[in-house]
Protein backbone atom coordinates (compact mmCIF):
# COMPACT_ATOMS: atom_id res chain seq x y z
CA UNK A 1 0.00 0.00 0.00
CA UNK A 2 1.51 3.31 -1.09
CA UNK A 3 0.38 6.42 0.83
CA UNK A 4 3.55 8.43 0.27
CA UNK A 5 3.47 12.23 0.00
CA UNK A 6 0.11 12.98 1.59
CA UNK A 7 -0.87 14.94 4.71
CA UNK A 8 -1.78 11.99 6.90
CA UNK A 9 -1.31 12.82 10.59
CA UNK A 10 -2.84 9.71 12.14
CA UNK A 11 -3.77 6.16 11.20
CA UNK A 12 -7.00 4.89 12.75
CA UNK A 13 -6.92 1.50 14.47
CA UNK A 14 -9.56 0.03 12.16
CA UNK A 15 -7.86 0.93 8.90
CA UNK A 16 -6.53 -2.64 8.50
CA UNK A 17 -8.22 -5.89 9.42
CA UNK A 18 -6.30 -8.40 11.55
CA UNK A 19 -6.09 -10.83 8.63
CA UNK A 20 -4.90 -8.22 6.14
CA UNK A 21 -2.63 -9.56 3.39
CA UNK A 22 -0.79 -6.24 2.98
CA UNK A 23 2.97 -6.89 2.88
CA UNK A 24 4.42 -3.40 2.38
CA UNK A 25 3.25 -0.04 3.73
CA UNK A 26 4.67 3.24 2.46
CA UNK A 27 3.79 6.26 4.59
CA UNK A 28 6.85 8.39 4.01
CA UNK A 29 6.59 12.17 3.61
CA UNK A 30 3.40 12.62 5.61
CA UNK A 31 2.63 14.50 8.85
CA UNK A 32 2.73 11.58 11.28
CA UNK A 33 3.61 12.61 14.83
CA UNK A 34 2.66 9.25 16.37
CA UNK A 35 3.96 5.88 15.25
CA UNK A 36 0.84 3.99 14.05
CA UNK A 37 0.71 0.89 16.25
CA UNK A 38 -1.85 -0.86 14.05
CA UNK A 39 0.70 -1.65 11.32
CA UNK A 40 2.91 -3.58 13.76
CA UNK A 41 0.09 -6.00 14.49
CA UNK A 42 -0.05 -7.16 10.88
CA UNK A 43 1.92 -10.37 10.59
CA UNK A 44 2.31 -10.27 6.82
CA UNK A 45 3.87 -6.81 6.68
CA UNK A 46 7.62 -7.05 6.10
CA UNK A 47 8.45 -3.53 4.89
CA UNK A 48 7.28 -0.35 6.64
CA UNK A 49 8.42 3.09 5.46
CA UNK A 50 7.73 5.94 7.91
CA UNK A 51 10.60 8.15 6.78
CA UNK A 52 10.30 11.94 6.50
CA UNK A 53 7.68 12.35 9.20
CA UNK A 54 7.67 13.93 12.68
CA UNK A 55 8.32 10.85 14.80
CA UNK A 56 10.50 10.52 17.91
CA UNK A 57 12.05 7.65 19.84
CA UNK A 58 9.47 8.24 22.58
CA UNK A 59 6.73 7.59 20.00
CA UNK A 60 8.36 4.30 19.08
CA UNK A 61 8.64 3.29 22.75
CA UNK A 62 4.91 3.97 23.19
CA UNK A 63 4.14 1.56 20.33
CA UNK A 64 6.45 -1.14 21.64
CA UNK A 65 4.81 -0.86 25.06
CA UNK A 66 1.33 -1.09 23.54
CA UNK A 67 1.99 -4.34 21.67
CA UNK A 68 0.74 -7.49 23.32
CA UNK A 69 2.91 -10.55 23.86
CA UNK A 70 0.84 -12.24 21.17
CA UNK A 71 2.00 -9.55 18.72
CA UNK A 72 5.62 -10.30 19.51
CA UNK A 73 5.07 -14.05 19.28
CA UNK A 74 3.21 -13.69 15.96
CA UNK A 75 6.20 -11.90 14.45
CA UNK A 76 9.42 -13.70 13.74
CA UNK A 77 12.99 -13.08 14.83
CA UNK A 78 16.30 -13.17 12.97
CA UNK A 79 16.77 -16.86 13.67
CA UNK A 80 13.54 -17.78 11.89
CA UNK A 81 13.22 -15.76 8.71
CA UNK A 82 15.43 -12.70 8.84
CA UNK A 83 14.41 -9.20 9.85
CA UNK A 84 11.54 -7.01 8.78
CA UNK A 85 12.37 -3.54 7.47
CA UNK A 86 11.36 -0.36 9.31
CA UNK A 87 12.46 2.91 7.75
CA UNK A 88 12.46 5.75 10.30
CA UNK A 89 15.02 7.90 8.53
CA UNK A 90 14.72 11.69 8.55
CA UNK A 91 12.41 11.95 11.53
CA UNK A 92 12.90 13.72 14.88
CA UNK A 93 14.87 11.05 16.75
CA UNK A 94 17.46 12.69 19.02
CA UNK A 95 17.74 10.18 21.87
CA UNK A 96 17.73 6.39 22.15
CA UNK A 97 17.66 6.41 25.94
CA UNK A 98 16.22 3.24 27.54
CA UNK A 99 18.07 3.45 30.86
CA UNK A 100 15.04 4.63 32.84
CA UNK A 101 12.81 1.83 31.56
CA UNK A 102 11.79 -1.22 33.56
CA UNK A 103 13.33 -4.61 32.78
CA UNK A 104 10.11 -5.68 31.05
CA UNK A 105 10.13 -2.61 28.80
CA UNK A 106 13.80 -3.09 28.01
CA UNK A 107 13.07 -6.71 27.08
CA UNK A 108 10.33 -5.49 24.74
CA UNK A 109 12.59 -3.03 22.92
CA UNK A 110 15.29 -5.70 22.63
CA UNK A 111 12.73 -8.10 21.13
CA UNK A 112 11.64 -5.35 18.74
CA UNK A 113 15.25 -4.99 17.57
CA UNK A 114 15.29 -8.72 16.86
CA UNK A 115 12.27 -8.38 14.60
CA UNK A 116 12.96 -5.13 12.73
CA UNK A 117 15.96 -3.74 10.88
CA UNK A 118 15.56 -0.04 11.63
CA UNK A 119 16.92 2.69 9.37
CA UNK A 120 17.74 5.84 11.40
CA UNK A 121 19.68 7.78 8.76
CA UNK A 122 19.13 11.53 8.87
CA UNK A 123 18.16 11.66 12.55
CA UNK A 124 20.26 13.93 14.77
CA UNK A 125 21.17 11.43 17.47
CA UNK A 126 22.68 12.83 20.67
CA UNK A 127 25.25 10.33 21.89
CA UNK A 128 25.29 11.22 25.57
CA UNK A 129 24.97 8.92 28.59
CA UNK A 130 21.52 7.80 27.41
CA UNK A 131 22.98 6.03 24.35
CA UNK A 132 24.93 3.49 26.39
CA UNK A 133 21.94 1.38 27.47
CA UNK A 134 20.70 0.54 23.99
CA UNK A 135 24.31 0.18 22.76
CA UNK A 136 24.83 -2.54 25.36
CA UNK A 137 21.55 -4.28 24.41
CA UNK A 138 22.60 -4.38 20.76
CA UNK A 139 26.06 -5.67 21.65
CA UNK A 140 24.39 -8.50 23.57
CA UNK A 141 22.32 -9.37 20.48
CA UNK A 142 25.44 -9.36 18.32
CA UNK A 143 27.01 -12.09 20.43
CA UNK A 144 24.60 -14.49 18.71
CA UNK A 145 25.58 -13.35 15.22
CA UNK A 146 28.16 -10.61 14.65
CA UNK A 147 26.98 -10.22 11.05
CA UNK A 148 23.89 -8.44 12.37
CA UNK A 149 26.09 -5.41 13.06
CA UNK A 150 25.45 -4.22 9.50
CA UNK A 151 21.76 -3.89 10.34
CA UNK A 152 22.64 -0.92 12.56
CA UNK A 153 24.89 0.87 10.07
CA UNK A 154 22.63 3.95 9.95
CA UNK A 155 22.66 4.48 13.74
CA UNK A 156 25.15 7.36 13.82
CA UNK A 157 25.89 10.15 16.27
CA UNK A 158 25.31 13.81 15.45
CA UNK A 159 26.61 15.11 18.82
CA UNK A 160 29.10 15.56 20.44
CA UNK A 161 31.44 16.78 17.73
CA UNK A 162 34.08 14.18 18.63
CA UNK A 163 31.60 11.41 17.76
CA UNK A 164 29.87 12.97 14.76
CA UNK A 165 29.03 10.43 12.03
CA UNK A 166 30.36 7.53 14.11
CA UNK A 167 28.22 4.43 14.47
CA UNK A 168 26.96 4.06 18.05
CA UNK A 169 28.44 0.56 18.21
CA UNK A 170 31.92 1.86 17.43
CA UNK A 171 32.13 4.91 19.66
CA UNK A 172 34.82 5.20 22.29
CA UNK A 173 32.92 5.45 25.57
CA UNK A 174 35.60 7.82 26.90
CA UNK A 175 34.10 10.42 24.55
CA UNK A 176 30.48 9.87 25.59
CA UNK A 177 29.53 12.94 27.59
CA UNK A 178 26.49 14.74 28.93
CA UNK A 179 26.02 18.49 29.15
CA UNK A 180 26.30 19.59 32.76
CA UNK A 181 26.67 22.92 34.53
CA UNK A 182 27.85 22.43 38.12
CA UNK A 183 28.16 25.48 40.37
CA UNK A 184 31.93 25.53 40.00
CA UNK A 185 31.83 25.62 36.19
CA UNK A 186 33.54 28.83 35.07
CA UNK A 187 31.14 31.20 33.34
CA UNK A 188 33.60 31.59 30.46
CA UNK A 189 33.64 27.85 29.72
CA UNK A 190 31.40 24.90 28.89
CA UNK A 191 31.14 21.92 31.23
CA UNK A 192 30.30 18.27 30.56
CA UNK A 193 30.25 15.01 32.48
CA UNK A 194 32.03 11.96 31.07
CA UNK A 195 29.52 9.14 31.43
CA UNK A 196 32.10 6.42 31.97
CA UNK A 197 33.47 7.76 35.26
CA UNK A 198 31.48 10.95 36.03
CA UNK A 199 34.57 13.13 35.52
CA UNK A 200 33.64 16.77 34.90
CA UNK A 201 35.18 18.12 31.69
CA UNK A 202 35.69 21.88 31.49
CA UNK A 203 36.14 23.15 27.94
CA UNK A 204 37.63 26.64 27.66
CA UNK A 205 39.00 26.29 24.14
CA UNK A 206 38.94 29.44 22.02
CA UNK A 207 37.52 31.71 24.76
CA UNK A 208 40.32 34.33 24.61
CA UNK A 209 41.20 33.75 28.24
CA UNK A 210 44.18 35.62 29.66
CA UNK A 211 44.41 33.43 32.77
CA UNK A 212 43.34 30.02 33.94
CA UNK A 213 39.78 30.23 35.37
CA UNK A 214 39.27 29.63 39.06
CA UNK A 215 37.66 26.28 39.82
CA UNK A 216 36.18 25.81 43.28
CA UNK A 217 35.84 22.06 43.76
CA UNK A 218 37.68 19.61 45.97
CA UNK A 219 35.68 16.39 45.65
CA UNK A 220 35.08 16.07 41.89
CA UNK A 221 37.45 14.70 39.24
CA UNK A 222 38.09 17.45 36.73
CA UNK A 223 39.78 17.75 33.36
CA UNK A 224 40.46 21.23 32.00
CA UNK A 225 40.73 21.84 28.25
CA UNK A 226 42.25 25.26 27.50
CA UNK A 227 43.88 25.10 24.08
Amino acid sequence: MNLEGNKIAKLDEGVFSNDSVVQEIYLQSNNLSDVPSVIFRLRNVSNIDLSHNLLTFEDLLDVVESLSEESFIANFSFEDSGSKLLNLSNNNFTTLDIQGLSEVKQWRITRFLEIYEIDLAGNLLICDCGILGIKQKIETLLKSNHAWKSLFKTWKCAWPEELRDQNILEINENYVIAQKRPKFCPVECSCFERCLDQTILIDCEGRNLTEVPRILSRSTMIELKRQ
